[in-house]
């Protein structure tokens, strides 16, 4: 027999929670790939990468839009014109392959303020290194201030070979790739290496370049088995005015400005880094032309610790794999037009959004644990179609909120959203217990309750497979919403839209649980939701309208907004009911079955469930402590007990919305 019990607070523990959900992801309805020949299209229709046979040979779409040369006046153009398909996400075989031929190679041996030069193509005057041919050059030793400069011939391909190399600059980069068609700095096996600068730069030509103790005006990447230390007195740690590729190595690098950065691109394939920014961790900041501004991150063992954000593209941040820890002072991540999740393992700590893109965020596949944040993921349109996500925000946990394409600024920070209440901010709030089974974590799409023992009177739930997905996304109509209180300031548009349609959510909100200034809509997956605790806010937010139409969901939070679903093709219930944190919330069918449950951690007034195994017209009982309310399930929201959405400044429609 299964009976509700009351536990303590769930644990942020990563691997805790990971053992918390395994065996709610059994047969769960995930959203997934499709493999086409040896290639992964994501059903976003992301194409992953894939290293390719030679340093010029890229995927065709991929090759063709890179070489358009079409600029744009606005950024709002190069959104219309953006394309994810289009991004040249792949690594050529040099990038990955950090041999060198030694014995064909040029020898640069440091020495305090000179240098001596053993083979062609290098020139050593005093404190200054002048790499000037294609070739490959080993460097080794130390330079107390100089400079290794690269000024090849435009199509030239340079090979930097640093083998325990220590370069220091008081008055410009360290490393200066000024003109070449690619450079690659490898880090010879077991090898470590310095590069370093000071606080003030001599520029050129009244610009304010260079800017970092690595700096380029050329395709750059890294590679090789062994580690390299920057520390970017003046500006930047490692920045490339073009693509910057890293594929193997270790990292350590510490800048006033930016930590890693390329203008066109960054790509990280592999790795170990450890990212110290008084600006952004990981940038890329092209904005006119939509084929280029964007990082993408596919391995690696990644710590940011950032000023400002932990990453940010200005046209696309892809994470599709690497186990990422993100300290930020703003967005932990961020892209001024979309995102996507489809791999990896990530904790995020930040001060603003977790991951924020402008127009479109999707969520295919990853582990992300969101531990603290002011809304977890944020876009005009948030898709999720898999993966696990834990989520504590002090405000909106998903918001589907209004993009702003302008590029003021200013706009954005006046919109930052306030903590509407304490509830539910920092570490070790809302998740598993440690050893805890999955229902501790809120529940299961399988039938099985995780929650763990029924009152005694409850038969043993039964075991079996998932059901099958919905097919049918389900209607409109019905109550209006309240309005955002959070993200997007009031803001309402169809063009909002939440979807959720497979993967697990669990949320603890400060603010609104899943929220959309638009429309929201559930088709699998399980969504399991601590809401706010005061009434300003709910645990379900829409404008127009809200459909669950498959999945297991179950939602608790203040009364006072709460809210409940329109309408879609899975039956749904919502029951007004008091409870405090620590209590459980169960779901229980007529035969005593546990359909779904979860752990409460803070108090709350409303529930708001939906399960598969719901039948239309059928009484289910909410049980929380010793008290039990039944209520009717049903596709139509007036044959459930709760209340509608009120009028606010969302331009919610109606004042009280009828009794459901």
């Amino acid at each position: 027999m299964y009976k509700p019990t009351m536990k303590p607070s769930w644990s942020w523990a990563p691997c805790l929670k990971r053992a918390a959900v395994a065996s709610l992801l059994t047969g769960a309805l995930m959203g997934g790939s499709v493999l086409v020949g040896c290639s992964s299209v994501h059903e976003d229709g992301e194409v992953a990468p894939a290293v390719v046979a030679n340093d010029e040979q890229v995927d065709t779409t991929a090759e063709e839009a890179a070489k358009d040369d079409t600029t744009y006046d606005t950024f709002e153009q190069v959104a219309a014109a953006f394309d994810a398909q289009a991004l040249d996400l792949d690594y050529s075989n040099r990038d990955t392959d950090p041999s060198y031929d030694e014995a064909s190679a040029t020898r640069i041996s440091l020495s305090g303020t000179s240098a001596t030069v053993e083979g062609e193509g290098a020139q050593a005057n005093g404190s200054s290194i002048t790499i000037s041919a294609e070739g490959t050059y080993v460097v080794s030793g130390e330079l107390t201030d100089g400079q290794l400069l690269v000024e090849a011939p435009e199509d030239a391909k340079v090979q930097i070979v640093l083998d325990g190399a220590t370069l220091h600059n008081e008055t410009g980069p360290a490393l200066y790739v000024k003109q070449a068609d690619k450079c690659f700095v490898t880090l010879a096996d077991g090898s470590t290496n310095e590069l370093t600068d000071g606080t003030e730069y001599v520029l050129e030509d009244d610009s304010d370049e260079p800017s970092a103790a690595l700096f380029a005006r050329a395709d750059l990447t890294l590679n090789g088995a062994g580690s390299l230390k920057v520390q970017g007195a003046y500006d930047n740690g490692i920045y490339t005015k073009d693509d910057l590729v890293i594929t193997s190595g270790t990292y350590e690098v510490a800048a006033v400005g930016d930590a890693l950065r390329g203008r066109d691109c960054v790509k990280i394939a592999d790795g170990t880094f450890d990212l110290v920014a008084g600006g952004d961790g990981i940038k890329s900041n092209k904005d006119t032309k939509p084929t280029q501004g964007f990082v993408s991150i596919d391995g690696g063992e990644i710590t940011i610790d950032a000023e400002d954000d932990g990453i940010q593209g200005k046209t696309y941040v892809r994470i599709a794999g690497g186990q990422l820890t993100i300290n930020s002072a703003d967005d932990a991540i961020h892209s001024d037009l979309e995102g996507v999740v489809s791999g990896g393992e990530m904790t995020i700590d930040a001060g603003d959004d977790a991951f924020h893109a402008e127009t479109k965020l999707v969520i295919d596949e990853g582990e992300v644990d969101i531990v603290n944040c002011v809304e977890g993921y944020e876009a005009q349109e948030v898709i999720v179609n898999g993966g696990t996500s834990y989520i504590t925000a002090s405000d909106d946990a998903i918001n589907a909120a209004v993009a702003d394409l302008s590029d003021d600024e200013s706009a954005t920070d006046a919109a930052t959203p306030t903590d509407p209440g304490a509830a539910g901010a920092g570490a070790g709030a809302g998740m598993p217990e440690p050893g805890a089974d999955p229902g501790a974590a809120g529940g299961s799409g399988a039938p099985e309750p995780p929650s763990g023992e029924a009152p005694a009177d409850m038969a043993e739930p039964p075991t079996g497979e998932a059901p099958a997905a919905p097919t049918d996304g389900g209607g409109r109509g019905g109550f209006g919403g309240r309005g955002d209180m959070g993200g997007g300031m009031g803001q309402s548009s169809e063009d909002c839209l939440l979807q959720i349609n497979g993967g697990t959510l669990v949320i603890d909100a400060g603010g609104d649980g899943v929220d959309s200034n638009g429309n929201l809509e559930i088709n699998g997956g399980t969504v399991l939701v601590n809401g706010p605790g005061d009434g300003a806010n709910s645990a379900l937010d829409y404008e127009f309208s809200a459909t669950v139409s498959g999945g297991t969901v179950l939602m608790v939070g203040a009364a006072g907004m709460g809210e409940s679903f329109t309408g879609g093709t899975q039956p749904f219930m919502s029951v007004m009911t008091n409870g405090q944190a620590g209590q459980t919330v169960s779901v229980v069918d007529a035969q005593g079955n546990v359909l779904v449950s979860l752990d409460a951690v803070k108090s709350f007034g409303q529930v708001l469930a939906s399960t598969p195994e719901m039948t239309e017209g059928a009484t289910y009982s909410v049980v929380v402590g010793d008290t039990t309310t039944e209520a009717t399930a049903s596709t139509t929201p007036s044959q459930t007990g709760g209340m509608g959405g009120m009028g606010g400044p969302g331009g919610g429609r109606g004042g009280m919305g009828r009794g459901m």
